[in-house]
């Protein structure tokens, strides 16, 4: 601790009659001033200041700001003789963590706020130390050049030849015999692209690579070498052959690819909240082919795009891509605008039927598929007369140029037809002042919603909204925000990218416990019973 104070006997008095050293406190300078203060703070880099608030050349208020800026870790609680709050409030304002009163400096209250500091102090403490360890492990461990090495070799940077010999080099187990290689990709990787910053990916990505490292080295059949890949995806190497035993038979990669699927998710949905699939090629190859098989894999991954869930693709059992002539897509596109004519959900449902049997049927390269998929708004501007021109493109149709499968994409158009449909009704039926409630309802969710503030929006009285809300809506608009805050959180939920507590706060509560109680009064379940039925429900039967 340093005290900065211009009274020497108010420096001597905090330094002698305090028992600084059961509080666990080394008082290693004093400073008469601010200027000396800084000064000073470069030789003895304290944790904790008192500062007295009027001193000559430059006062506690100033220096306290210029601590902040240059060394913000410091903890410093302001000595003032003056009673009037508004210093201290001056003083908590620019970044003091208390403040205590000099006449007289009593000890029980010293003693709370030197306690209040230290706490502080130990915790920025263990959170440095925290980021230092988690640099450290991101800087020195493997992972990163294991990925570039694996990048290195797709790109024909290194020679078939010297594989083995570089792999050593990195500490891996890499012989000149042959191997199978596995691809990992995260389930629903846009969503789980969109769970986290970019800034936390390198993080994020070691944490998915050790939880594998570790599943491996607890249950993998035989010792596994594992290289990151791109963010959400990795690649395994499992020996074809353990020294000393037979060589494998032909369903050895589907047997080994299934044993590390099953352990790998098991630890990755318990402690991410993630699944995998795995695919695999059949043929076992030596290093200098790795080159080869890993292009297969990335193309056959593509597959994965047809699968319900979780899958196992082995990498020689795909049949190539069928293209689905345009005319089928025209087709399908018109009976779209039927659909969207008869504005019936029965009718949805057959053409989403329809569209799924062709797809998995002909199993068209996904690329086109997702392309013809977004385009299918268009199909909105000929919904009830026919004609393109009978109203304007959706702003908000989903894009699914990243969509992960074909189940989540069906989802996707049919919750947001049924969106498109329940607002057109609730605009033709309602008066137009209640119309615009309801929109500024859920334009607003996230915010604190009361009858005036809805009210002044419409320009009526709170009493008449009110009533005219429930003649028109069927429902007070205190039922109404309710209903449209879990209806909110279920399309999240849907999402998957936000977890409940996130959730709970974007759809406007403030209390998490809350927010589950009046989920599980309306939905009939709780946030998780609901999210866990998911999963089934974009599934066919």
């Amino acid at each position: 601790m340093m005290i900065v104070d211009d009274e020497p006997m108010a420096r001597e008095y905090i330094r002698l009659n305090f028992p600084w050293s059961q509080w666990g406190v080394e008082i290693v300078g004093e400073a008469i001033n601010g200027v000396e203060a800084l000064e000073l703070c470069r030789n003895f880099r304290p944790d904790l200041m008192l500062i007295d608030i009027t001193m000559p050349l430059m006062d506690g208020l100033e220096l306290l700001e210029k601590l902040k800026a240059q060394n913000p870790d410091i903890q410093c609680i302001i000595l003032t003789a003056h009673r009037n709050f508004d210093y201290a409030q001056k003083a908590i304002q620019k970044g003091a963590c208390g403040y205590m009163l000099k006449s007289p400096i009593e000890t029980v209250e010293t003693k709370l706020v030197i306690d209040r500091a230290i706490q502080e102090i130990v915790k920025l403490s263990a959170q440095h130390r925290t980021i230092r360890h988690q640099q450290y492990i991101l800087d020195h461990y493997r992972y990163p050049l294991r990925k570039k090495f694996l990048e290195n070799i797709v790109n024909g940077l290194i020679r078939d030849q010297d594989v083995v010999e570089k792999a050593n080099s990195l500490g891996m187990i890499v012989r000149n015999s042959a191997y199978y290689m596995l691809k990992c990709v995260v389930d629903r990787q846009s969503s789980y692209l969109k769970r986290y910053p970019e800034a936390d990916y390198p993080l994020v990505d070691f944490t998915f690579m050790e939880i594998i490292r570790e599943t491996l080295a607890l249950y993998a059949p035989r010792t596994a070498e594992l290289m990151s890949n791109t963010f959400g995806t990795c690649v395994i190497l499992l020996p074809a052959q353990q020294e000393g035993q037979q060589p494998d038979g032909p369903e050895a990669a589907h047997t080994l690819a299934a044993e590390v699927l099953k352990h790998c998710n098991q630890a990755l949905a318990k402690l991410m909240q993630i699944t995998v699939s795995v695919v695999v090629g059949e043929q076992p190859v030596p290093p200098g082919q790795f080159r080869a098989k890993y292009k297969q894999l990335t193309a056959v991954a593509d597959h994965l795009y047809y699968a319900k869930d979780t899958s196992l693709v082995i990498a020689e059992k795909t049949a190539p891509f069928q293209s689905l002539p345009s005319a089928r897509y025209q087709e399908l596109g018109d009976q779209l605008a039927g659909v969207l004519a008869d504005r019936n959900s029965v009718t949805l449902d057959k053409w989403l039927d329809r569209v799924q049997q062709l797809s998995l049927t002909h199993k068209p390269d996904p690329d086109p598929l997702r392309d013809w998929f977004d385009s299918l708004k268009h199909a909105f501007g000929k919904g009830e007369t026919g004609h393109n021109e009978a109203r304007p493109l959706l702003d908000d149709w989903p894009s699914f140029k990243q969509s992960d499968n074909i189940y989540v994409t069906l989802f996707a158009i049919k919750e947001r037809i049924l969106k498109e449909w329940t607002i057109s009704d609730s605009q033709v039926k309602v008066r137009p002042e209640i119309a615009k409630a309801a929109a500024y309802i859920r334009a607003h969710l996230h915010e604190e919603l009361s009858l005036h503030v809805i009210a002044n929006q419409v320009q009526l009285s709170p009493n008449y909204l009110g009533k005219m809300f429930r003649a028109e809506m069927g429902s007070s608009i205190t039922d109404f925000i309710m209903e449209e805050r879990i209806q909110a959180a279920k399309r999240l939920m849907r999402e998957g990218i936000l977890r409940n507590y996130e959730i709970s706060e974007k759809v406007g509560f403030n209390n998490y416990s809350y927010f589950c109680t009046m989920f599980k009064k309306m939905a009939e379940q709780s946030p998780n019973e609901y999210r866990n039925s998911l999963k089934a429900s974009v599934q066919p039967d």
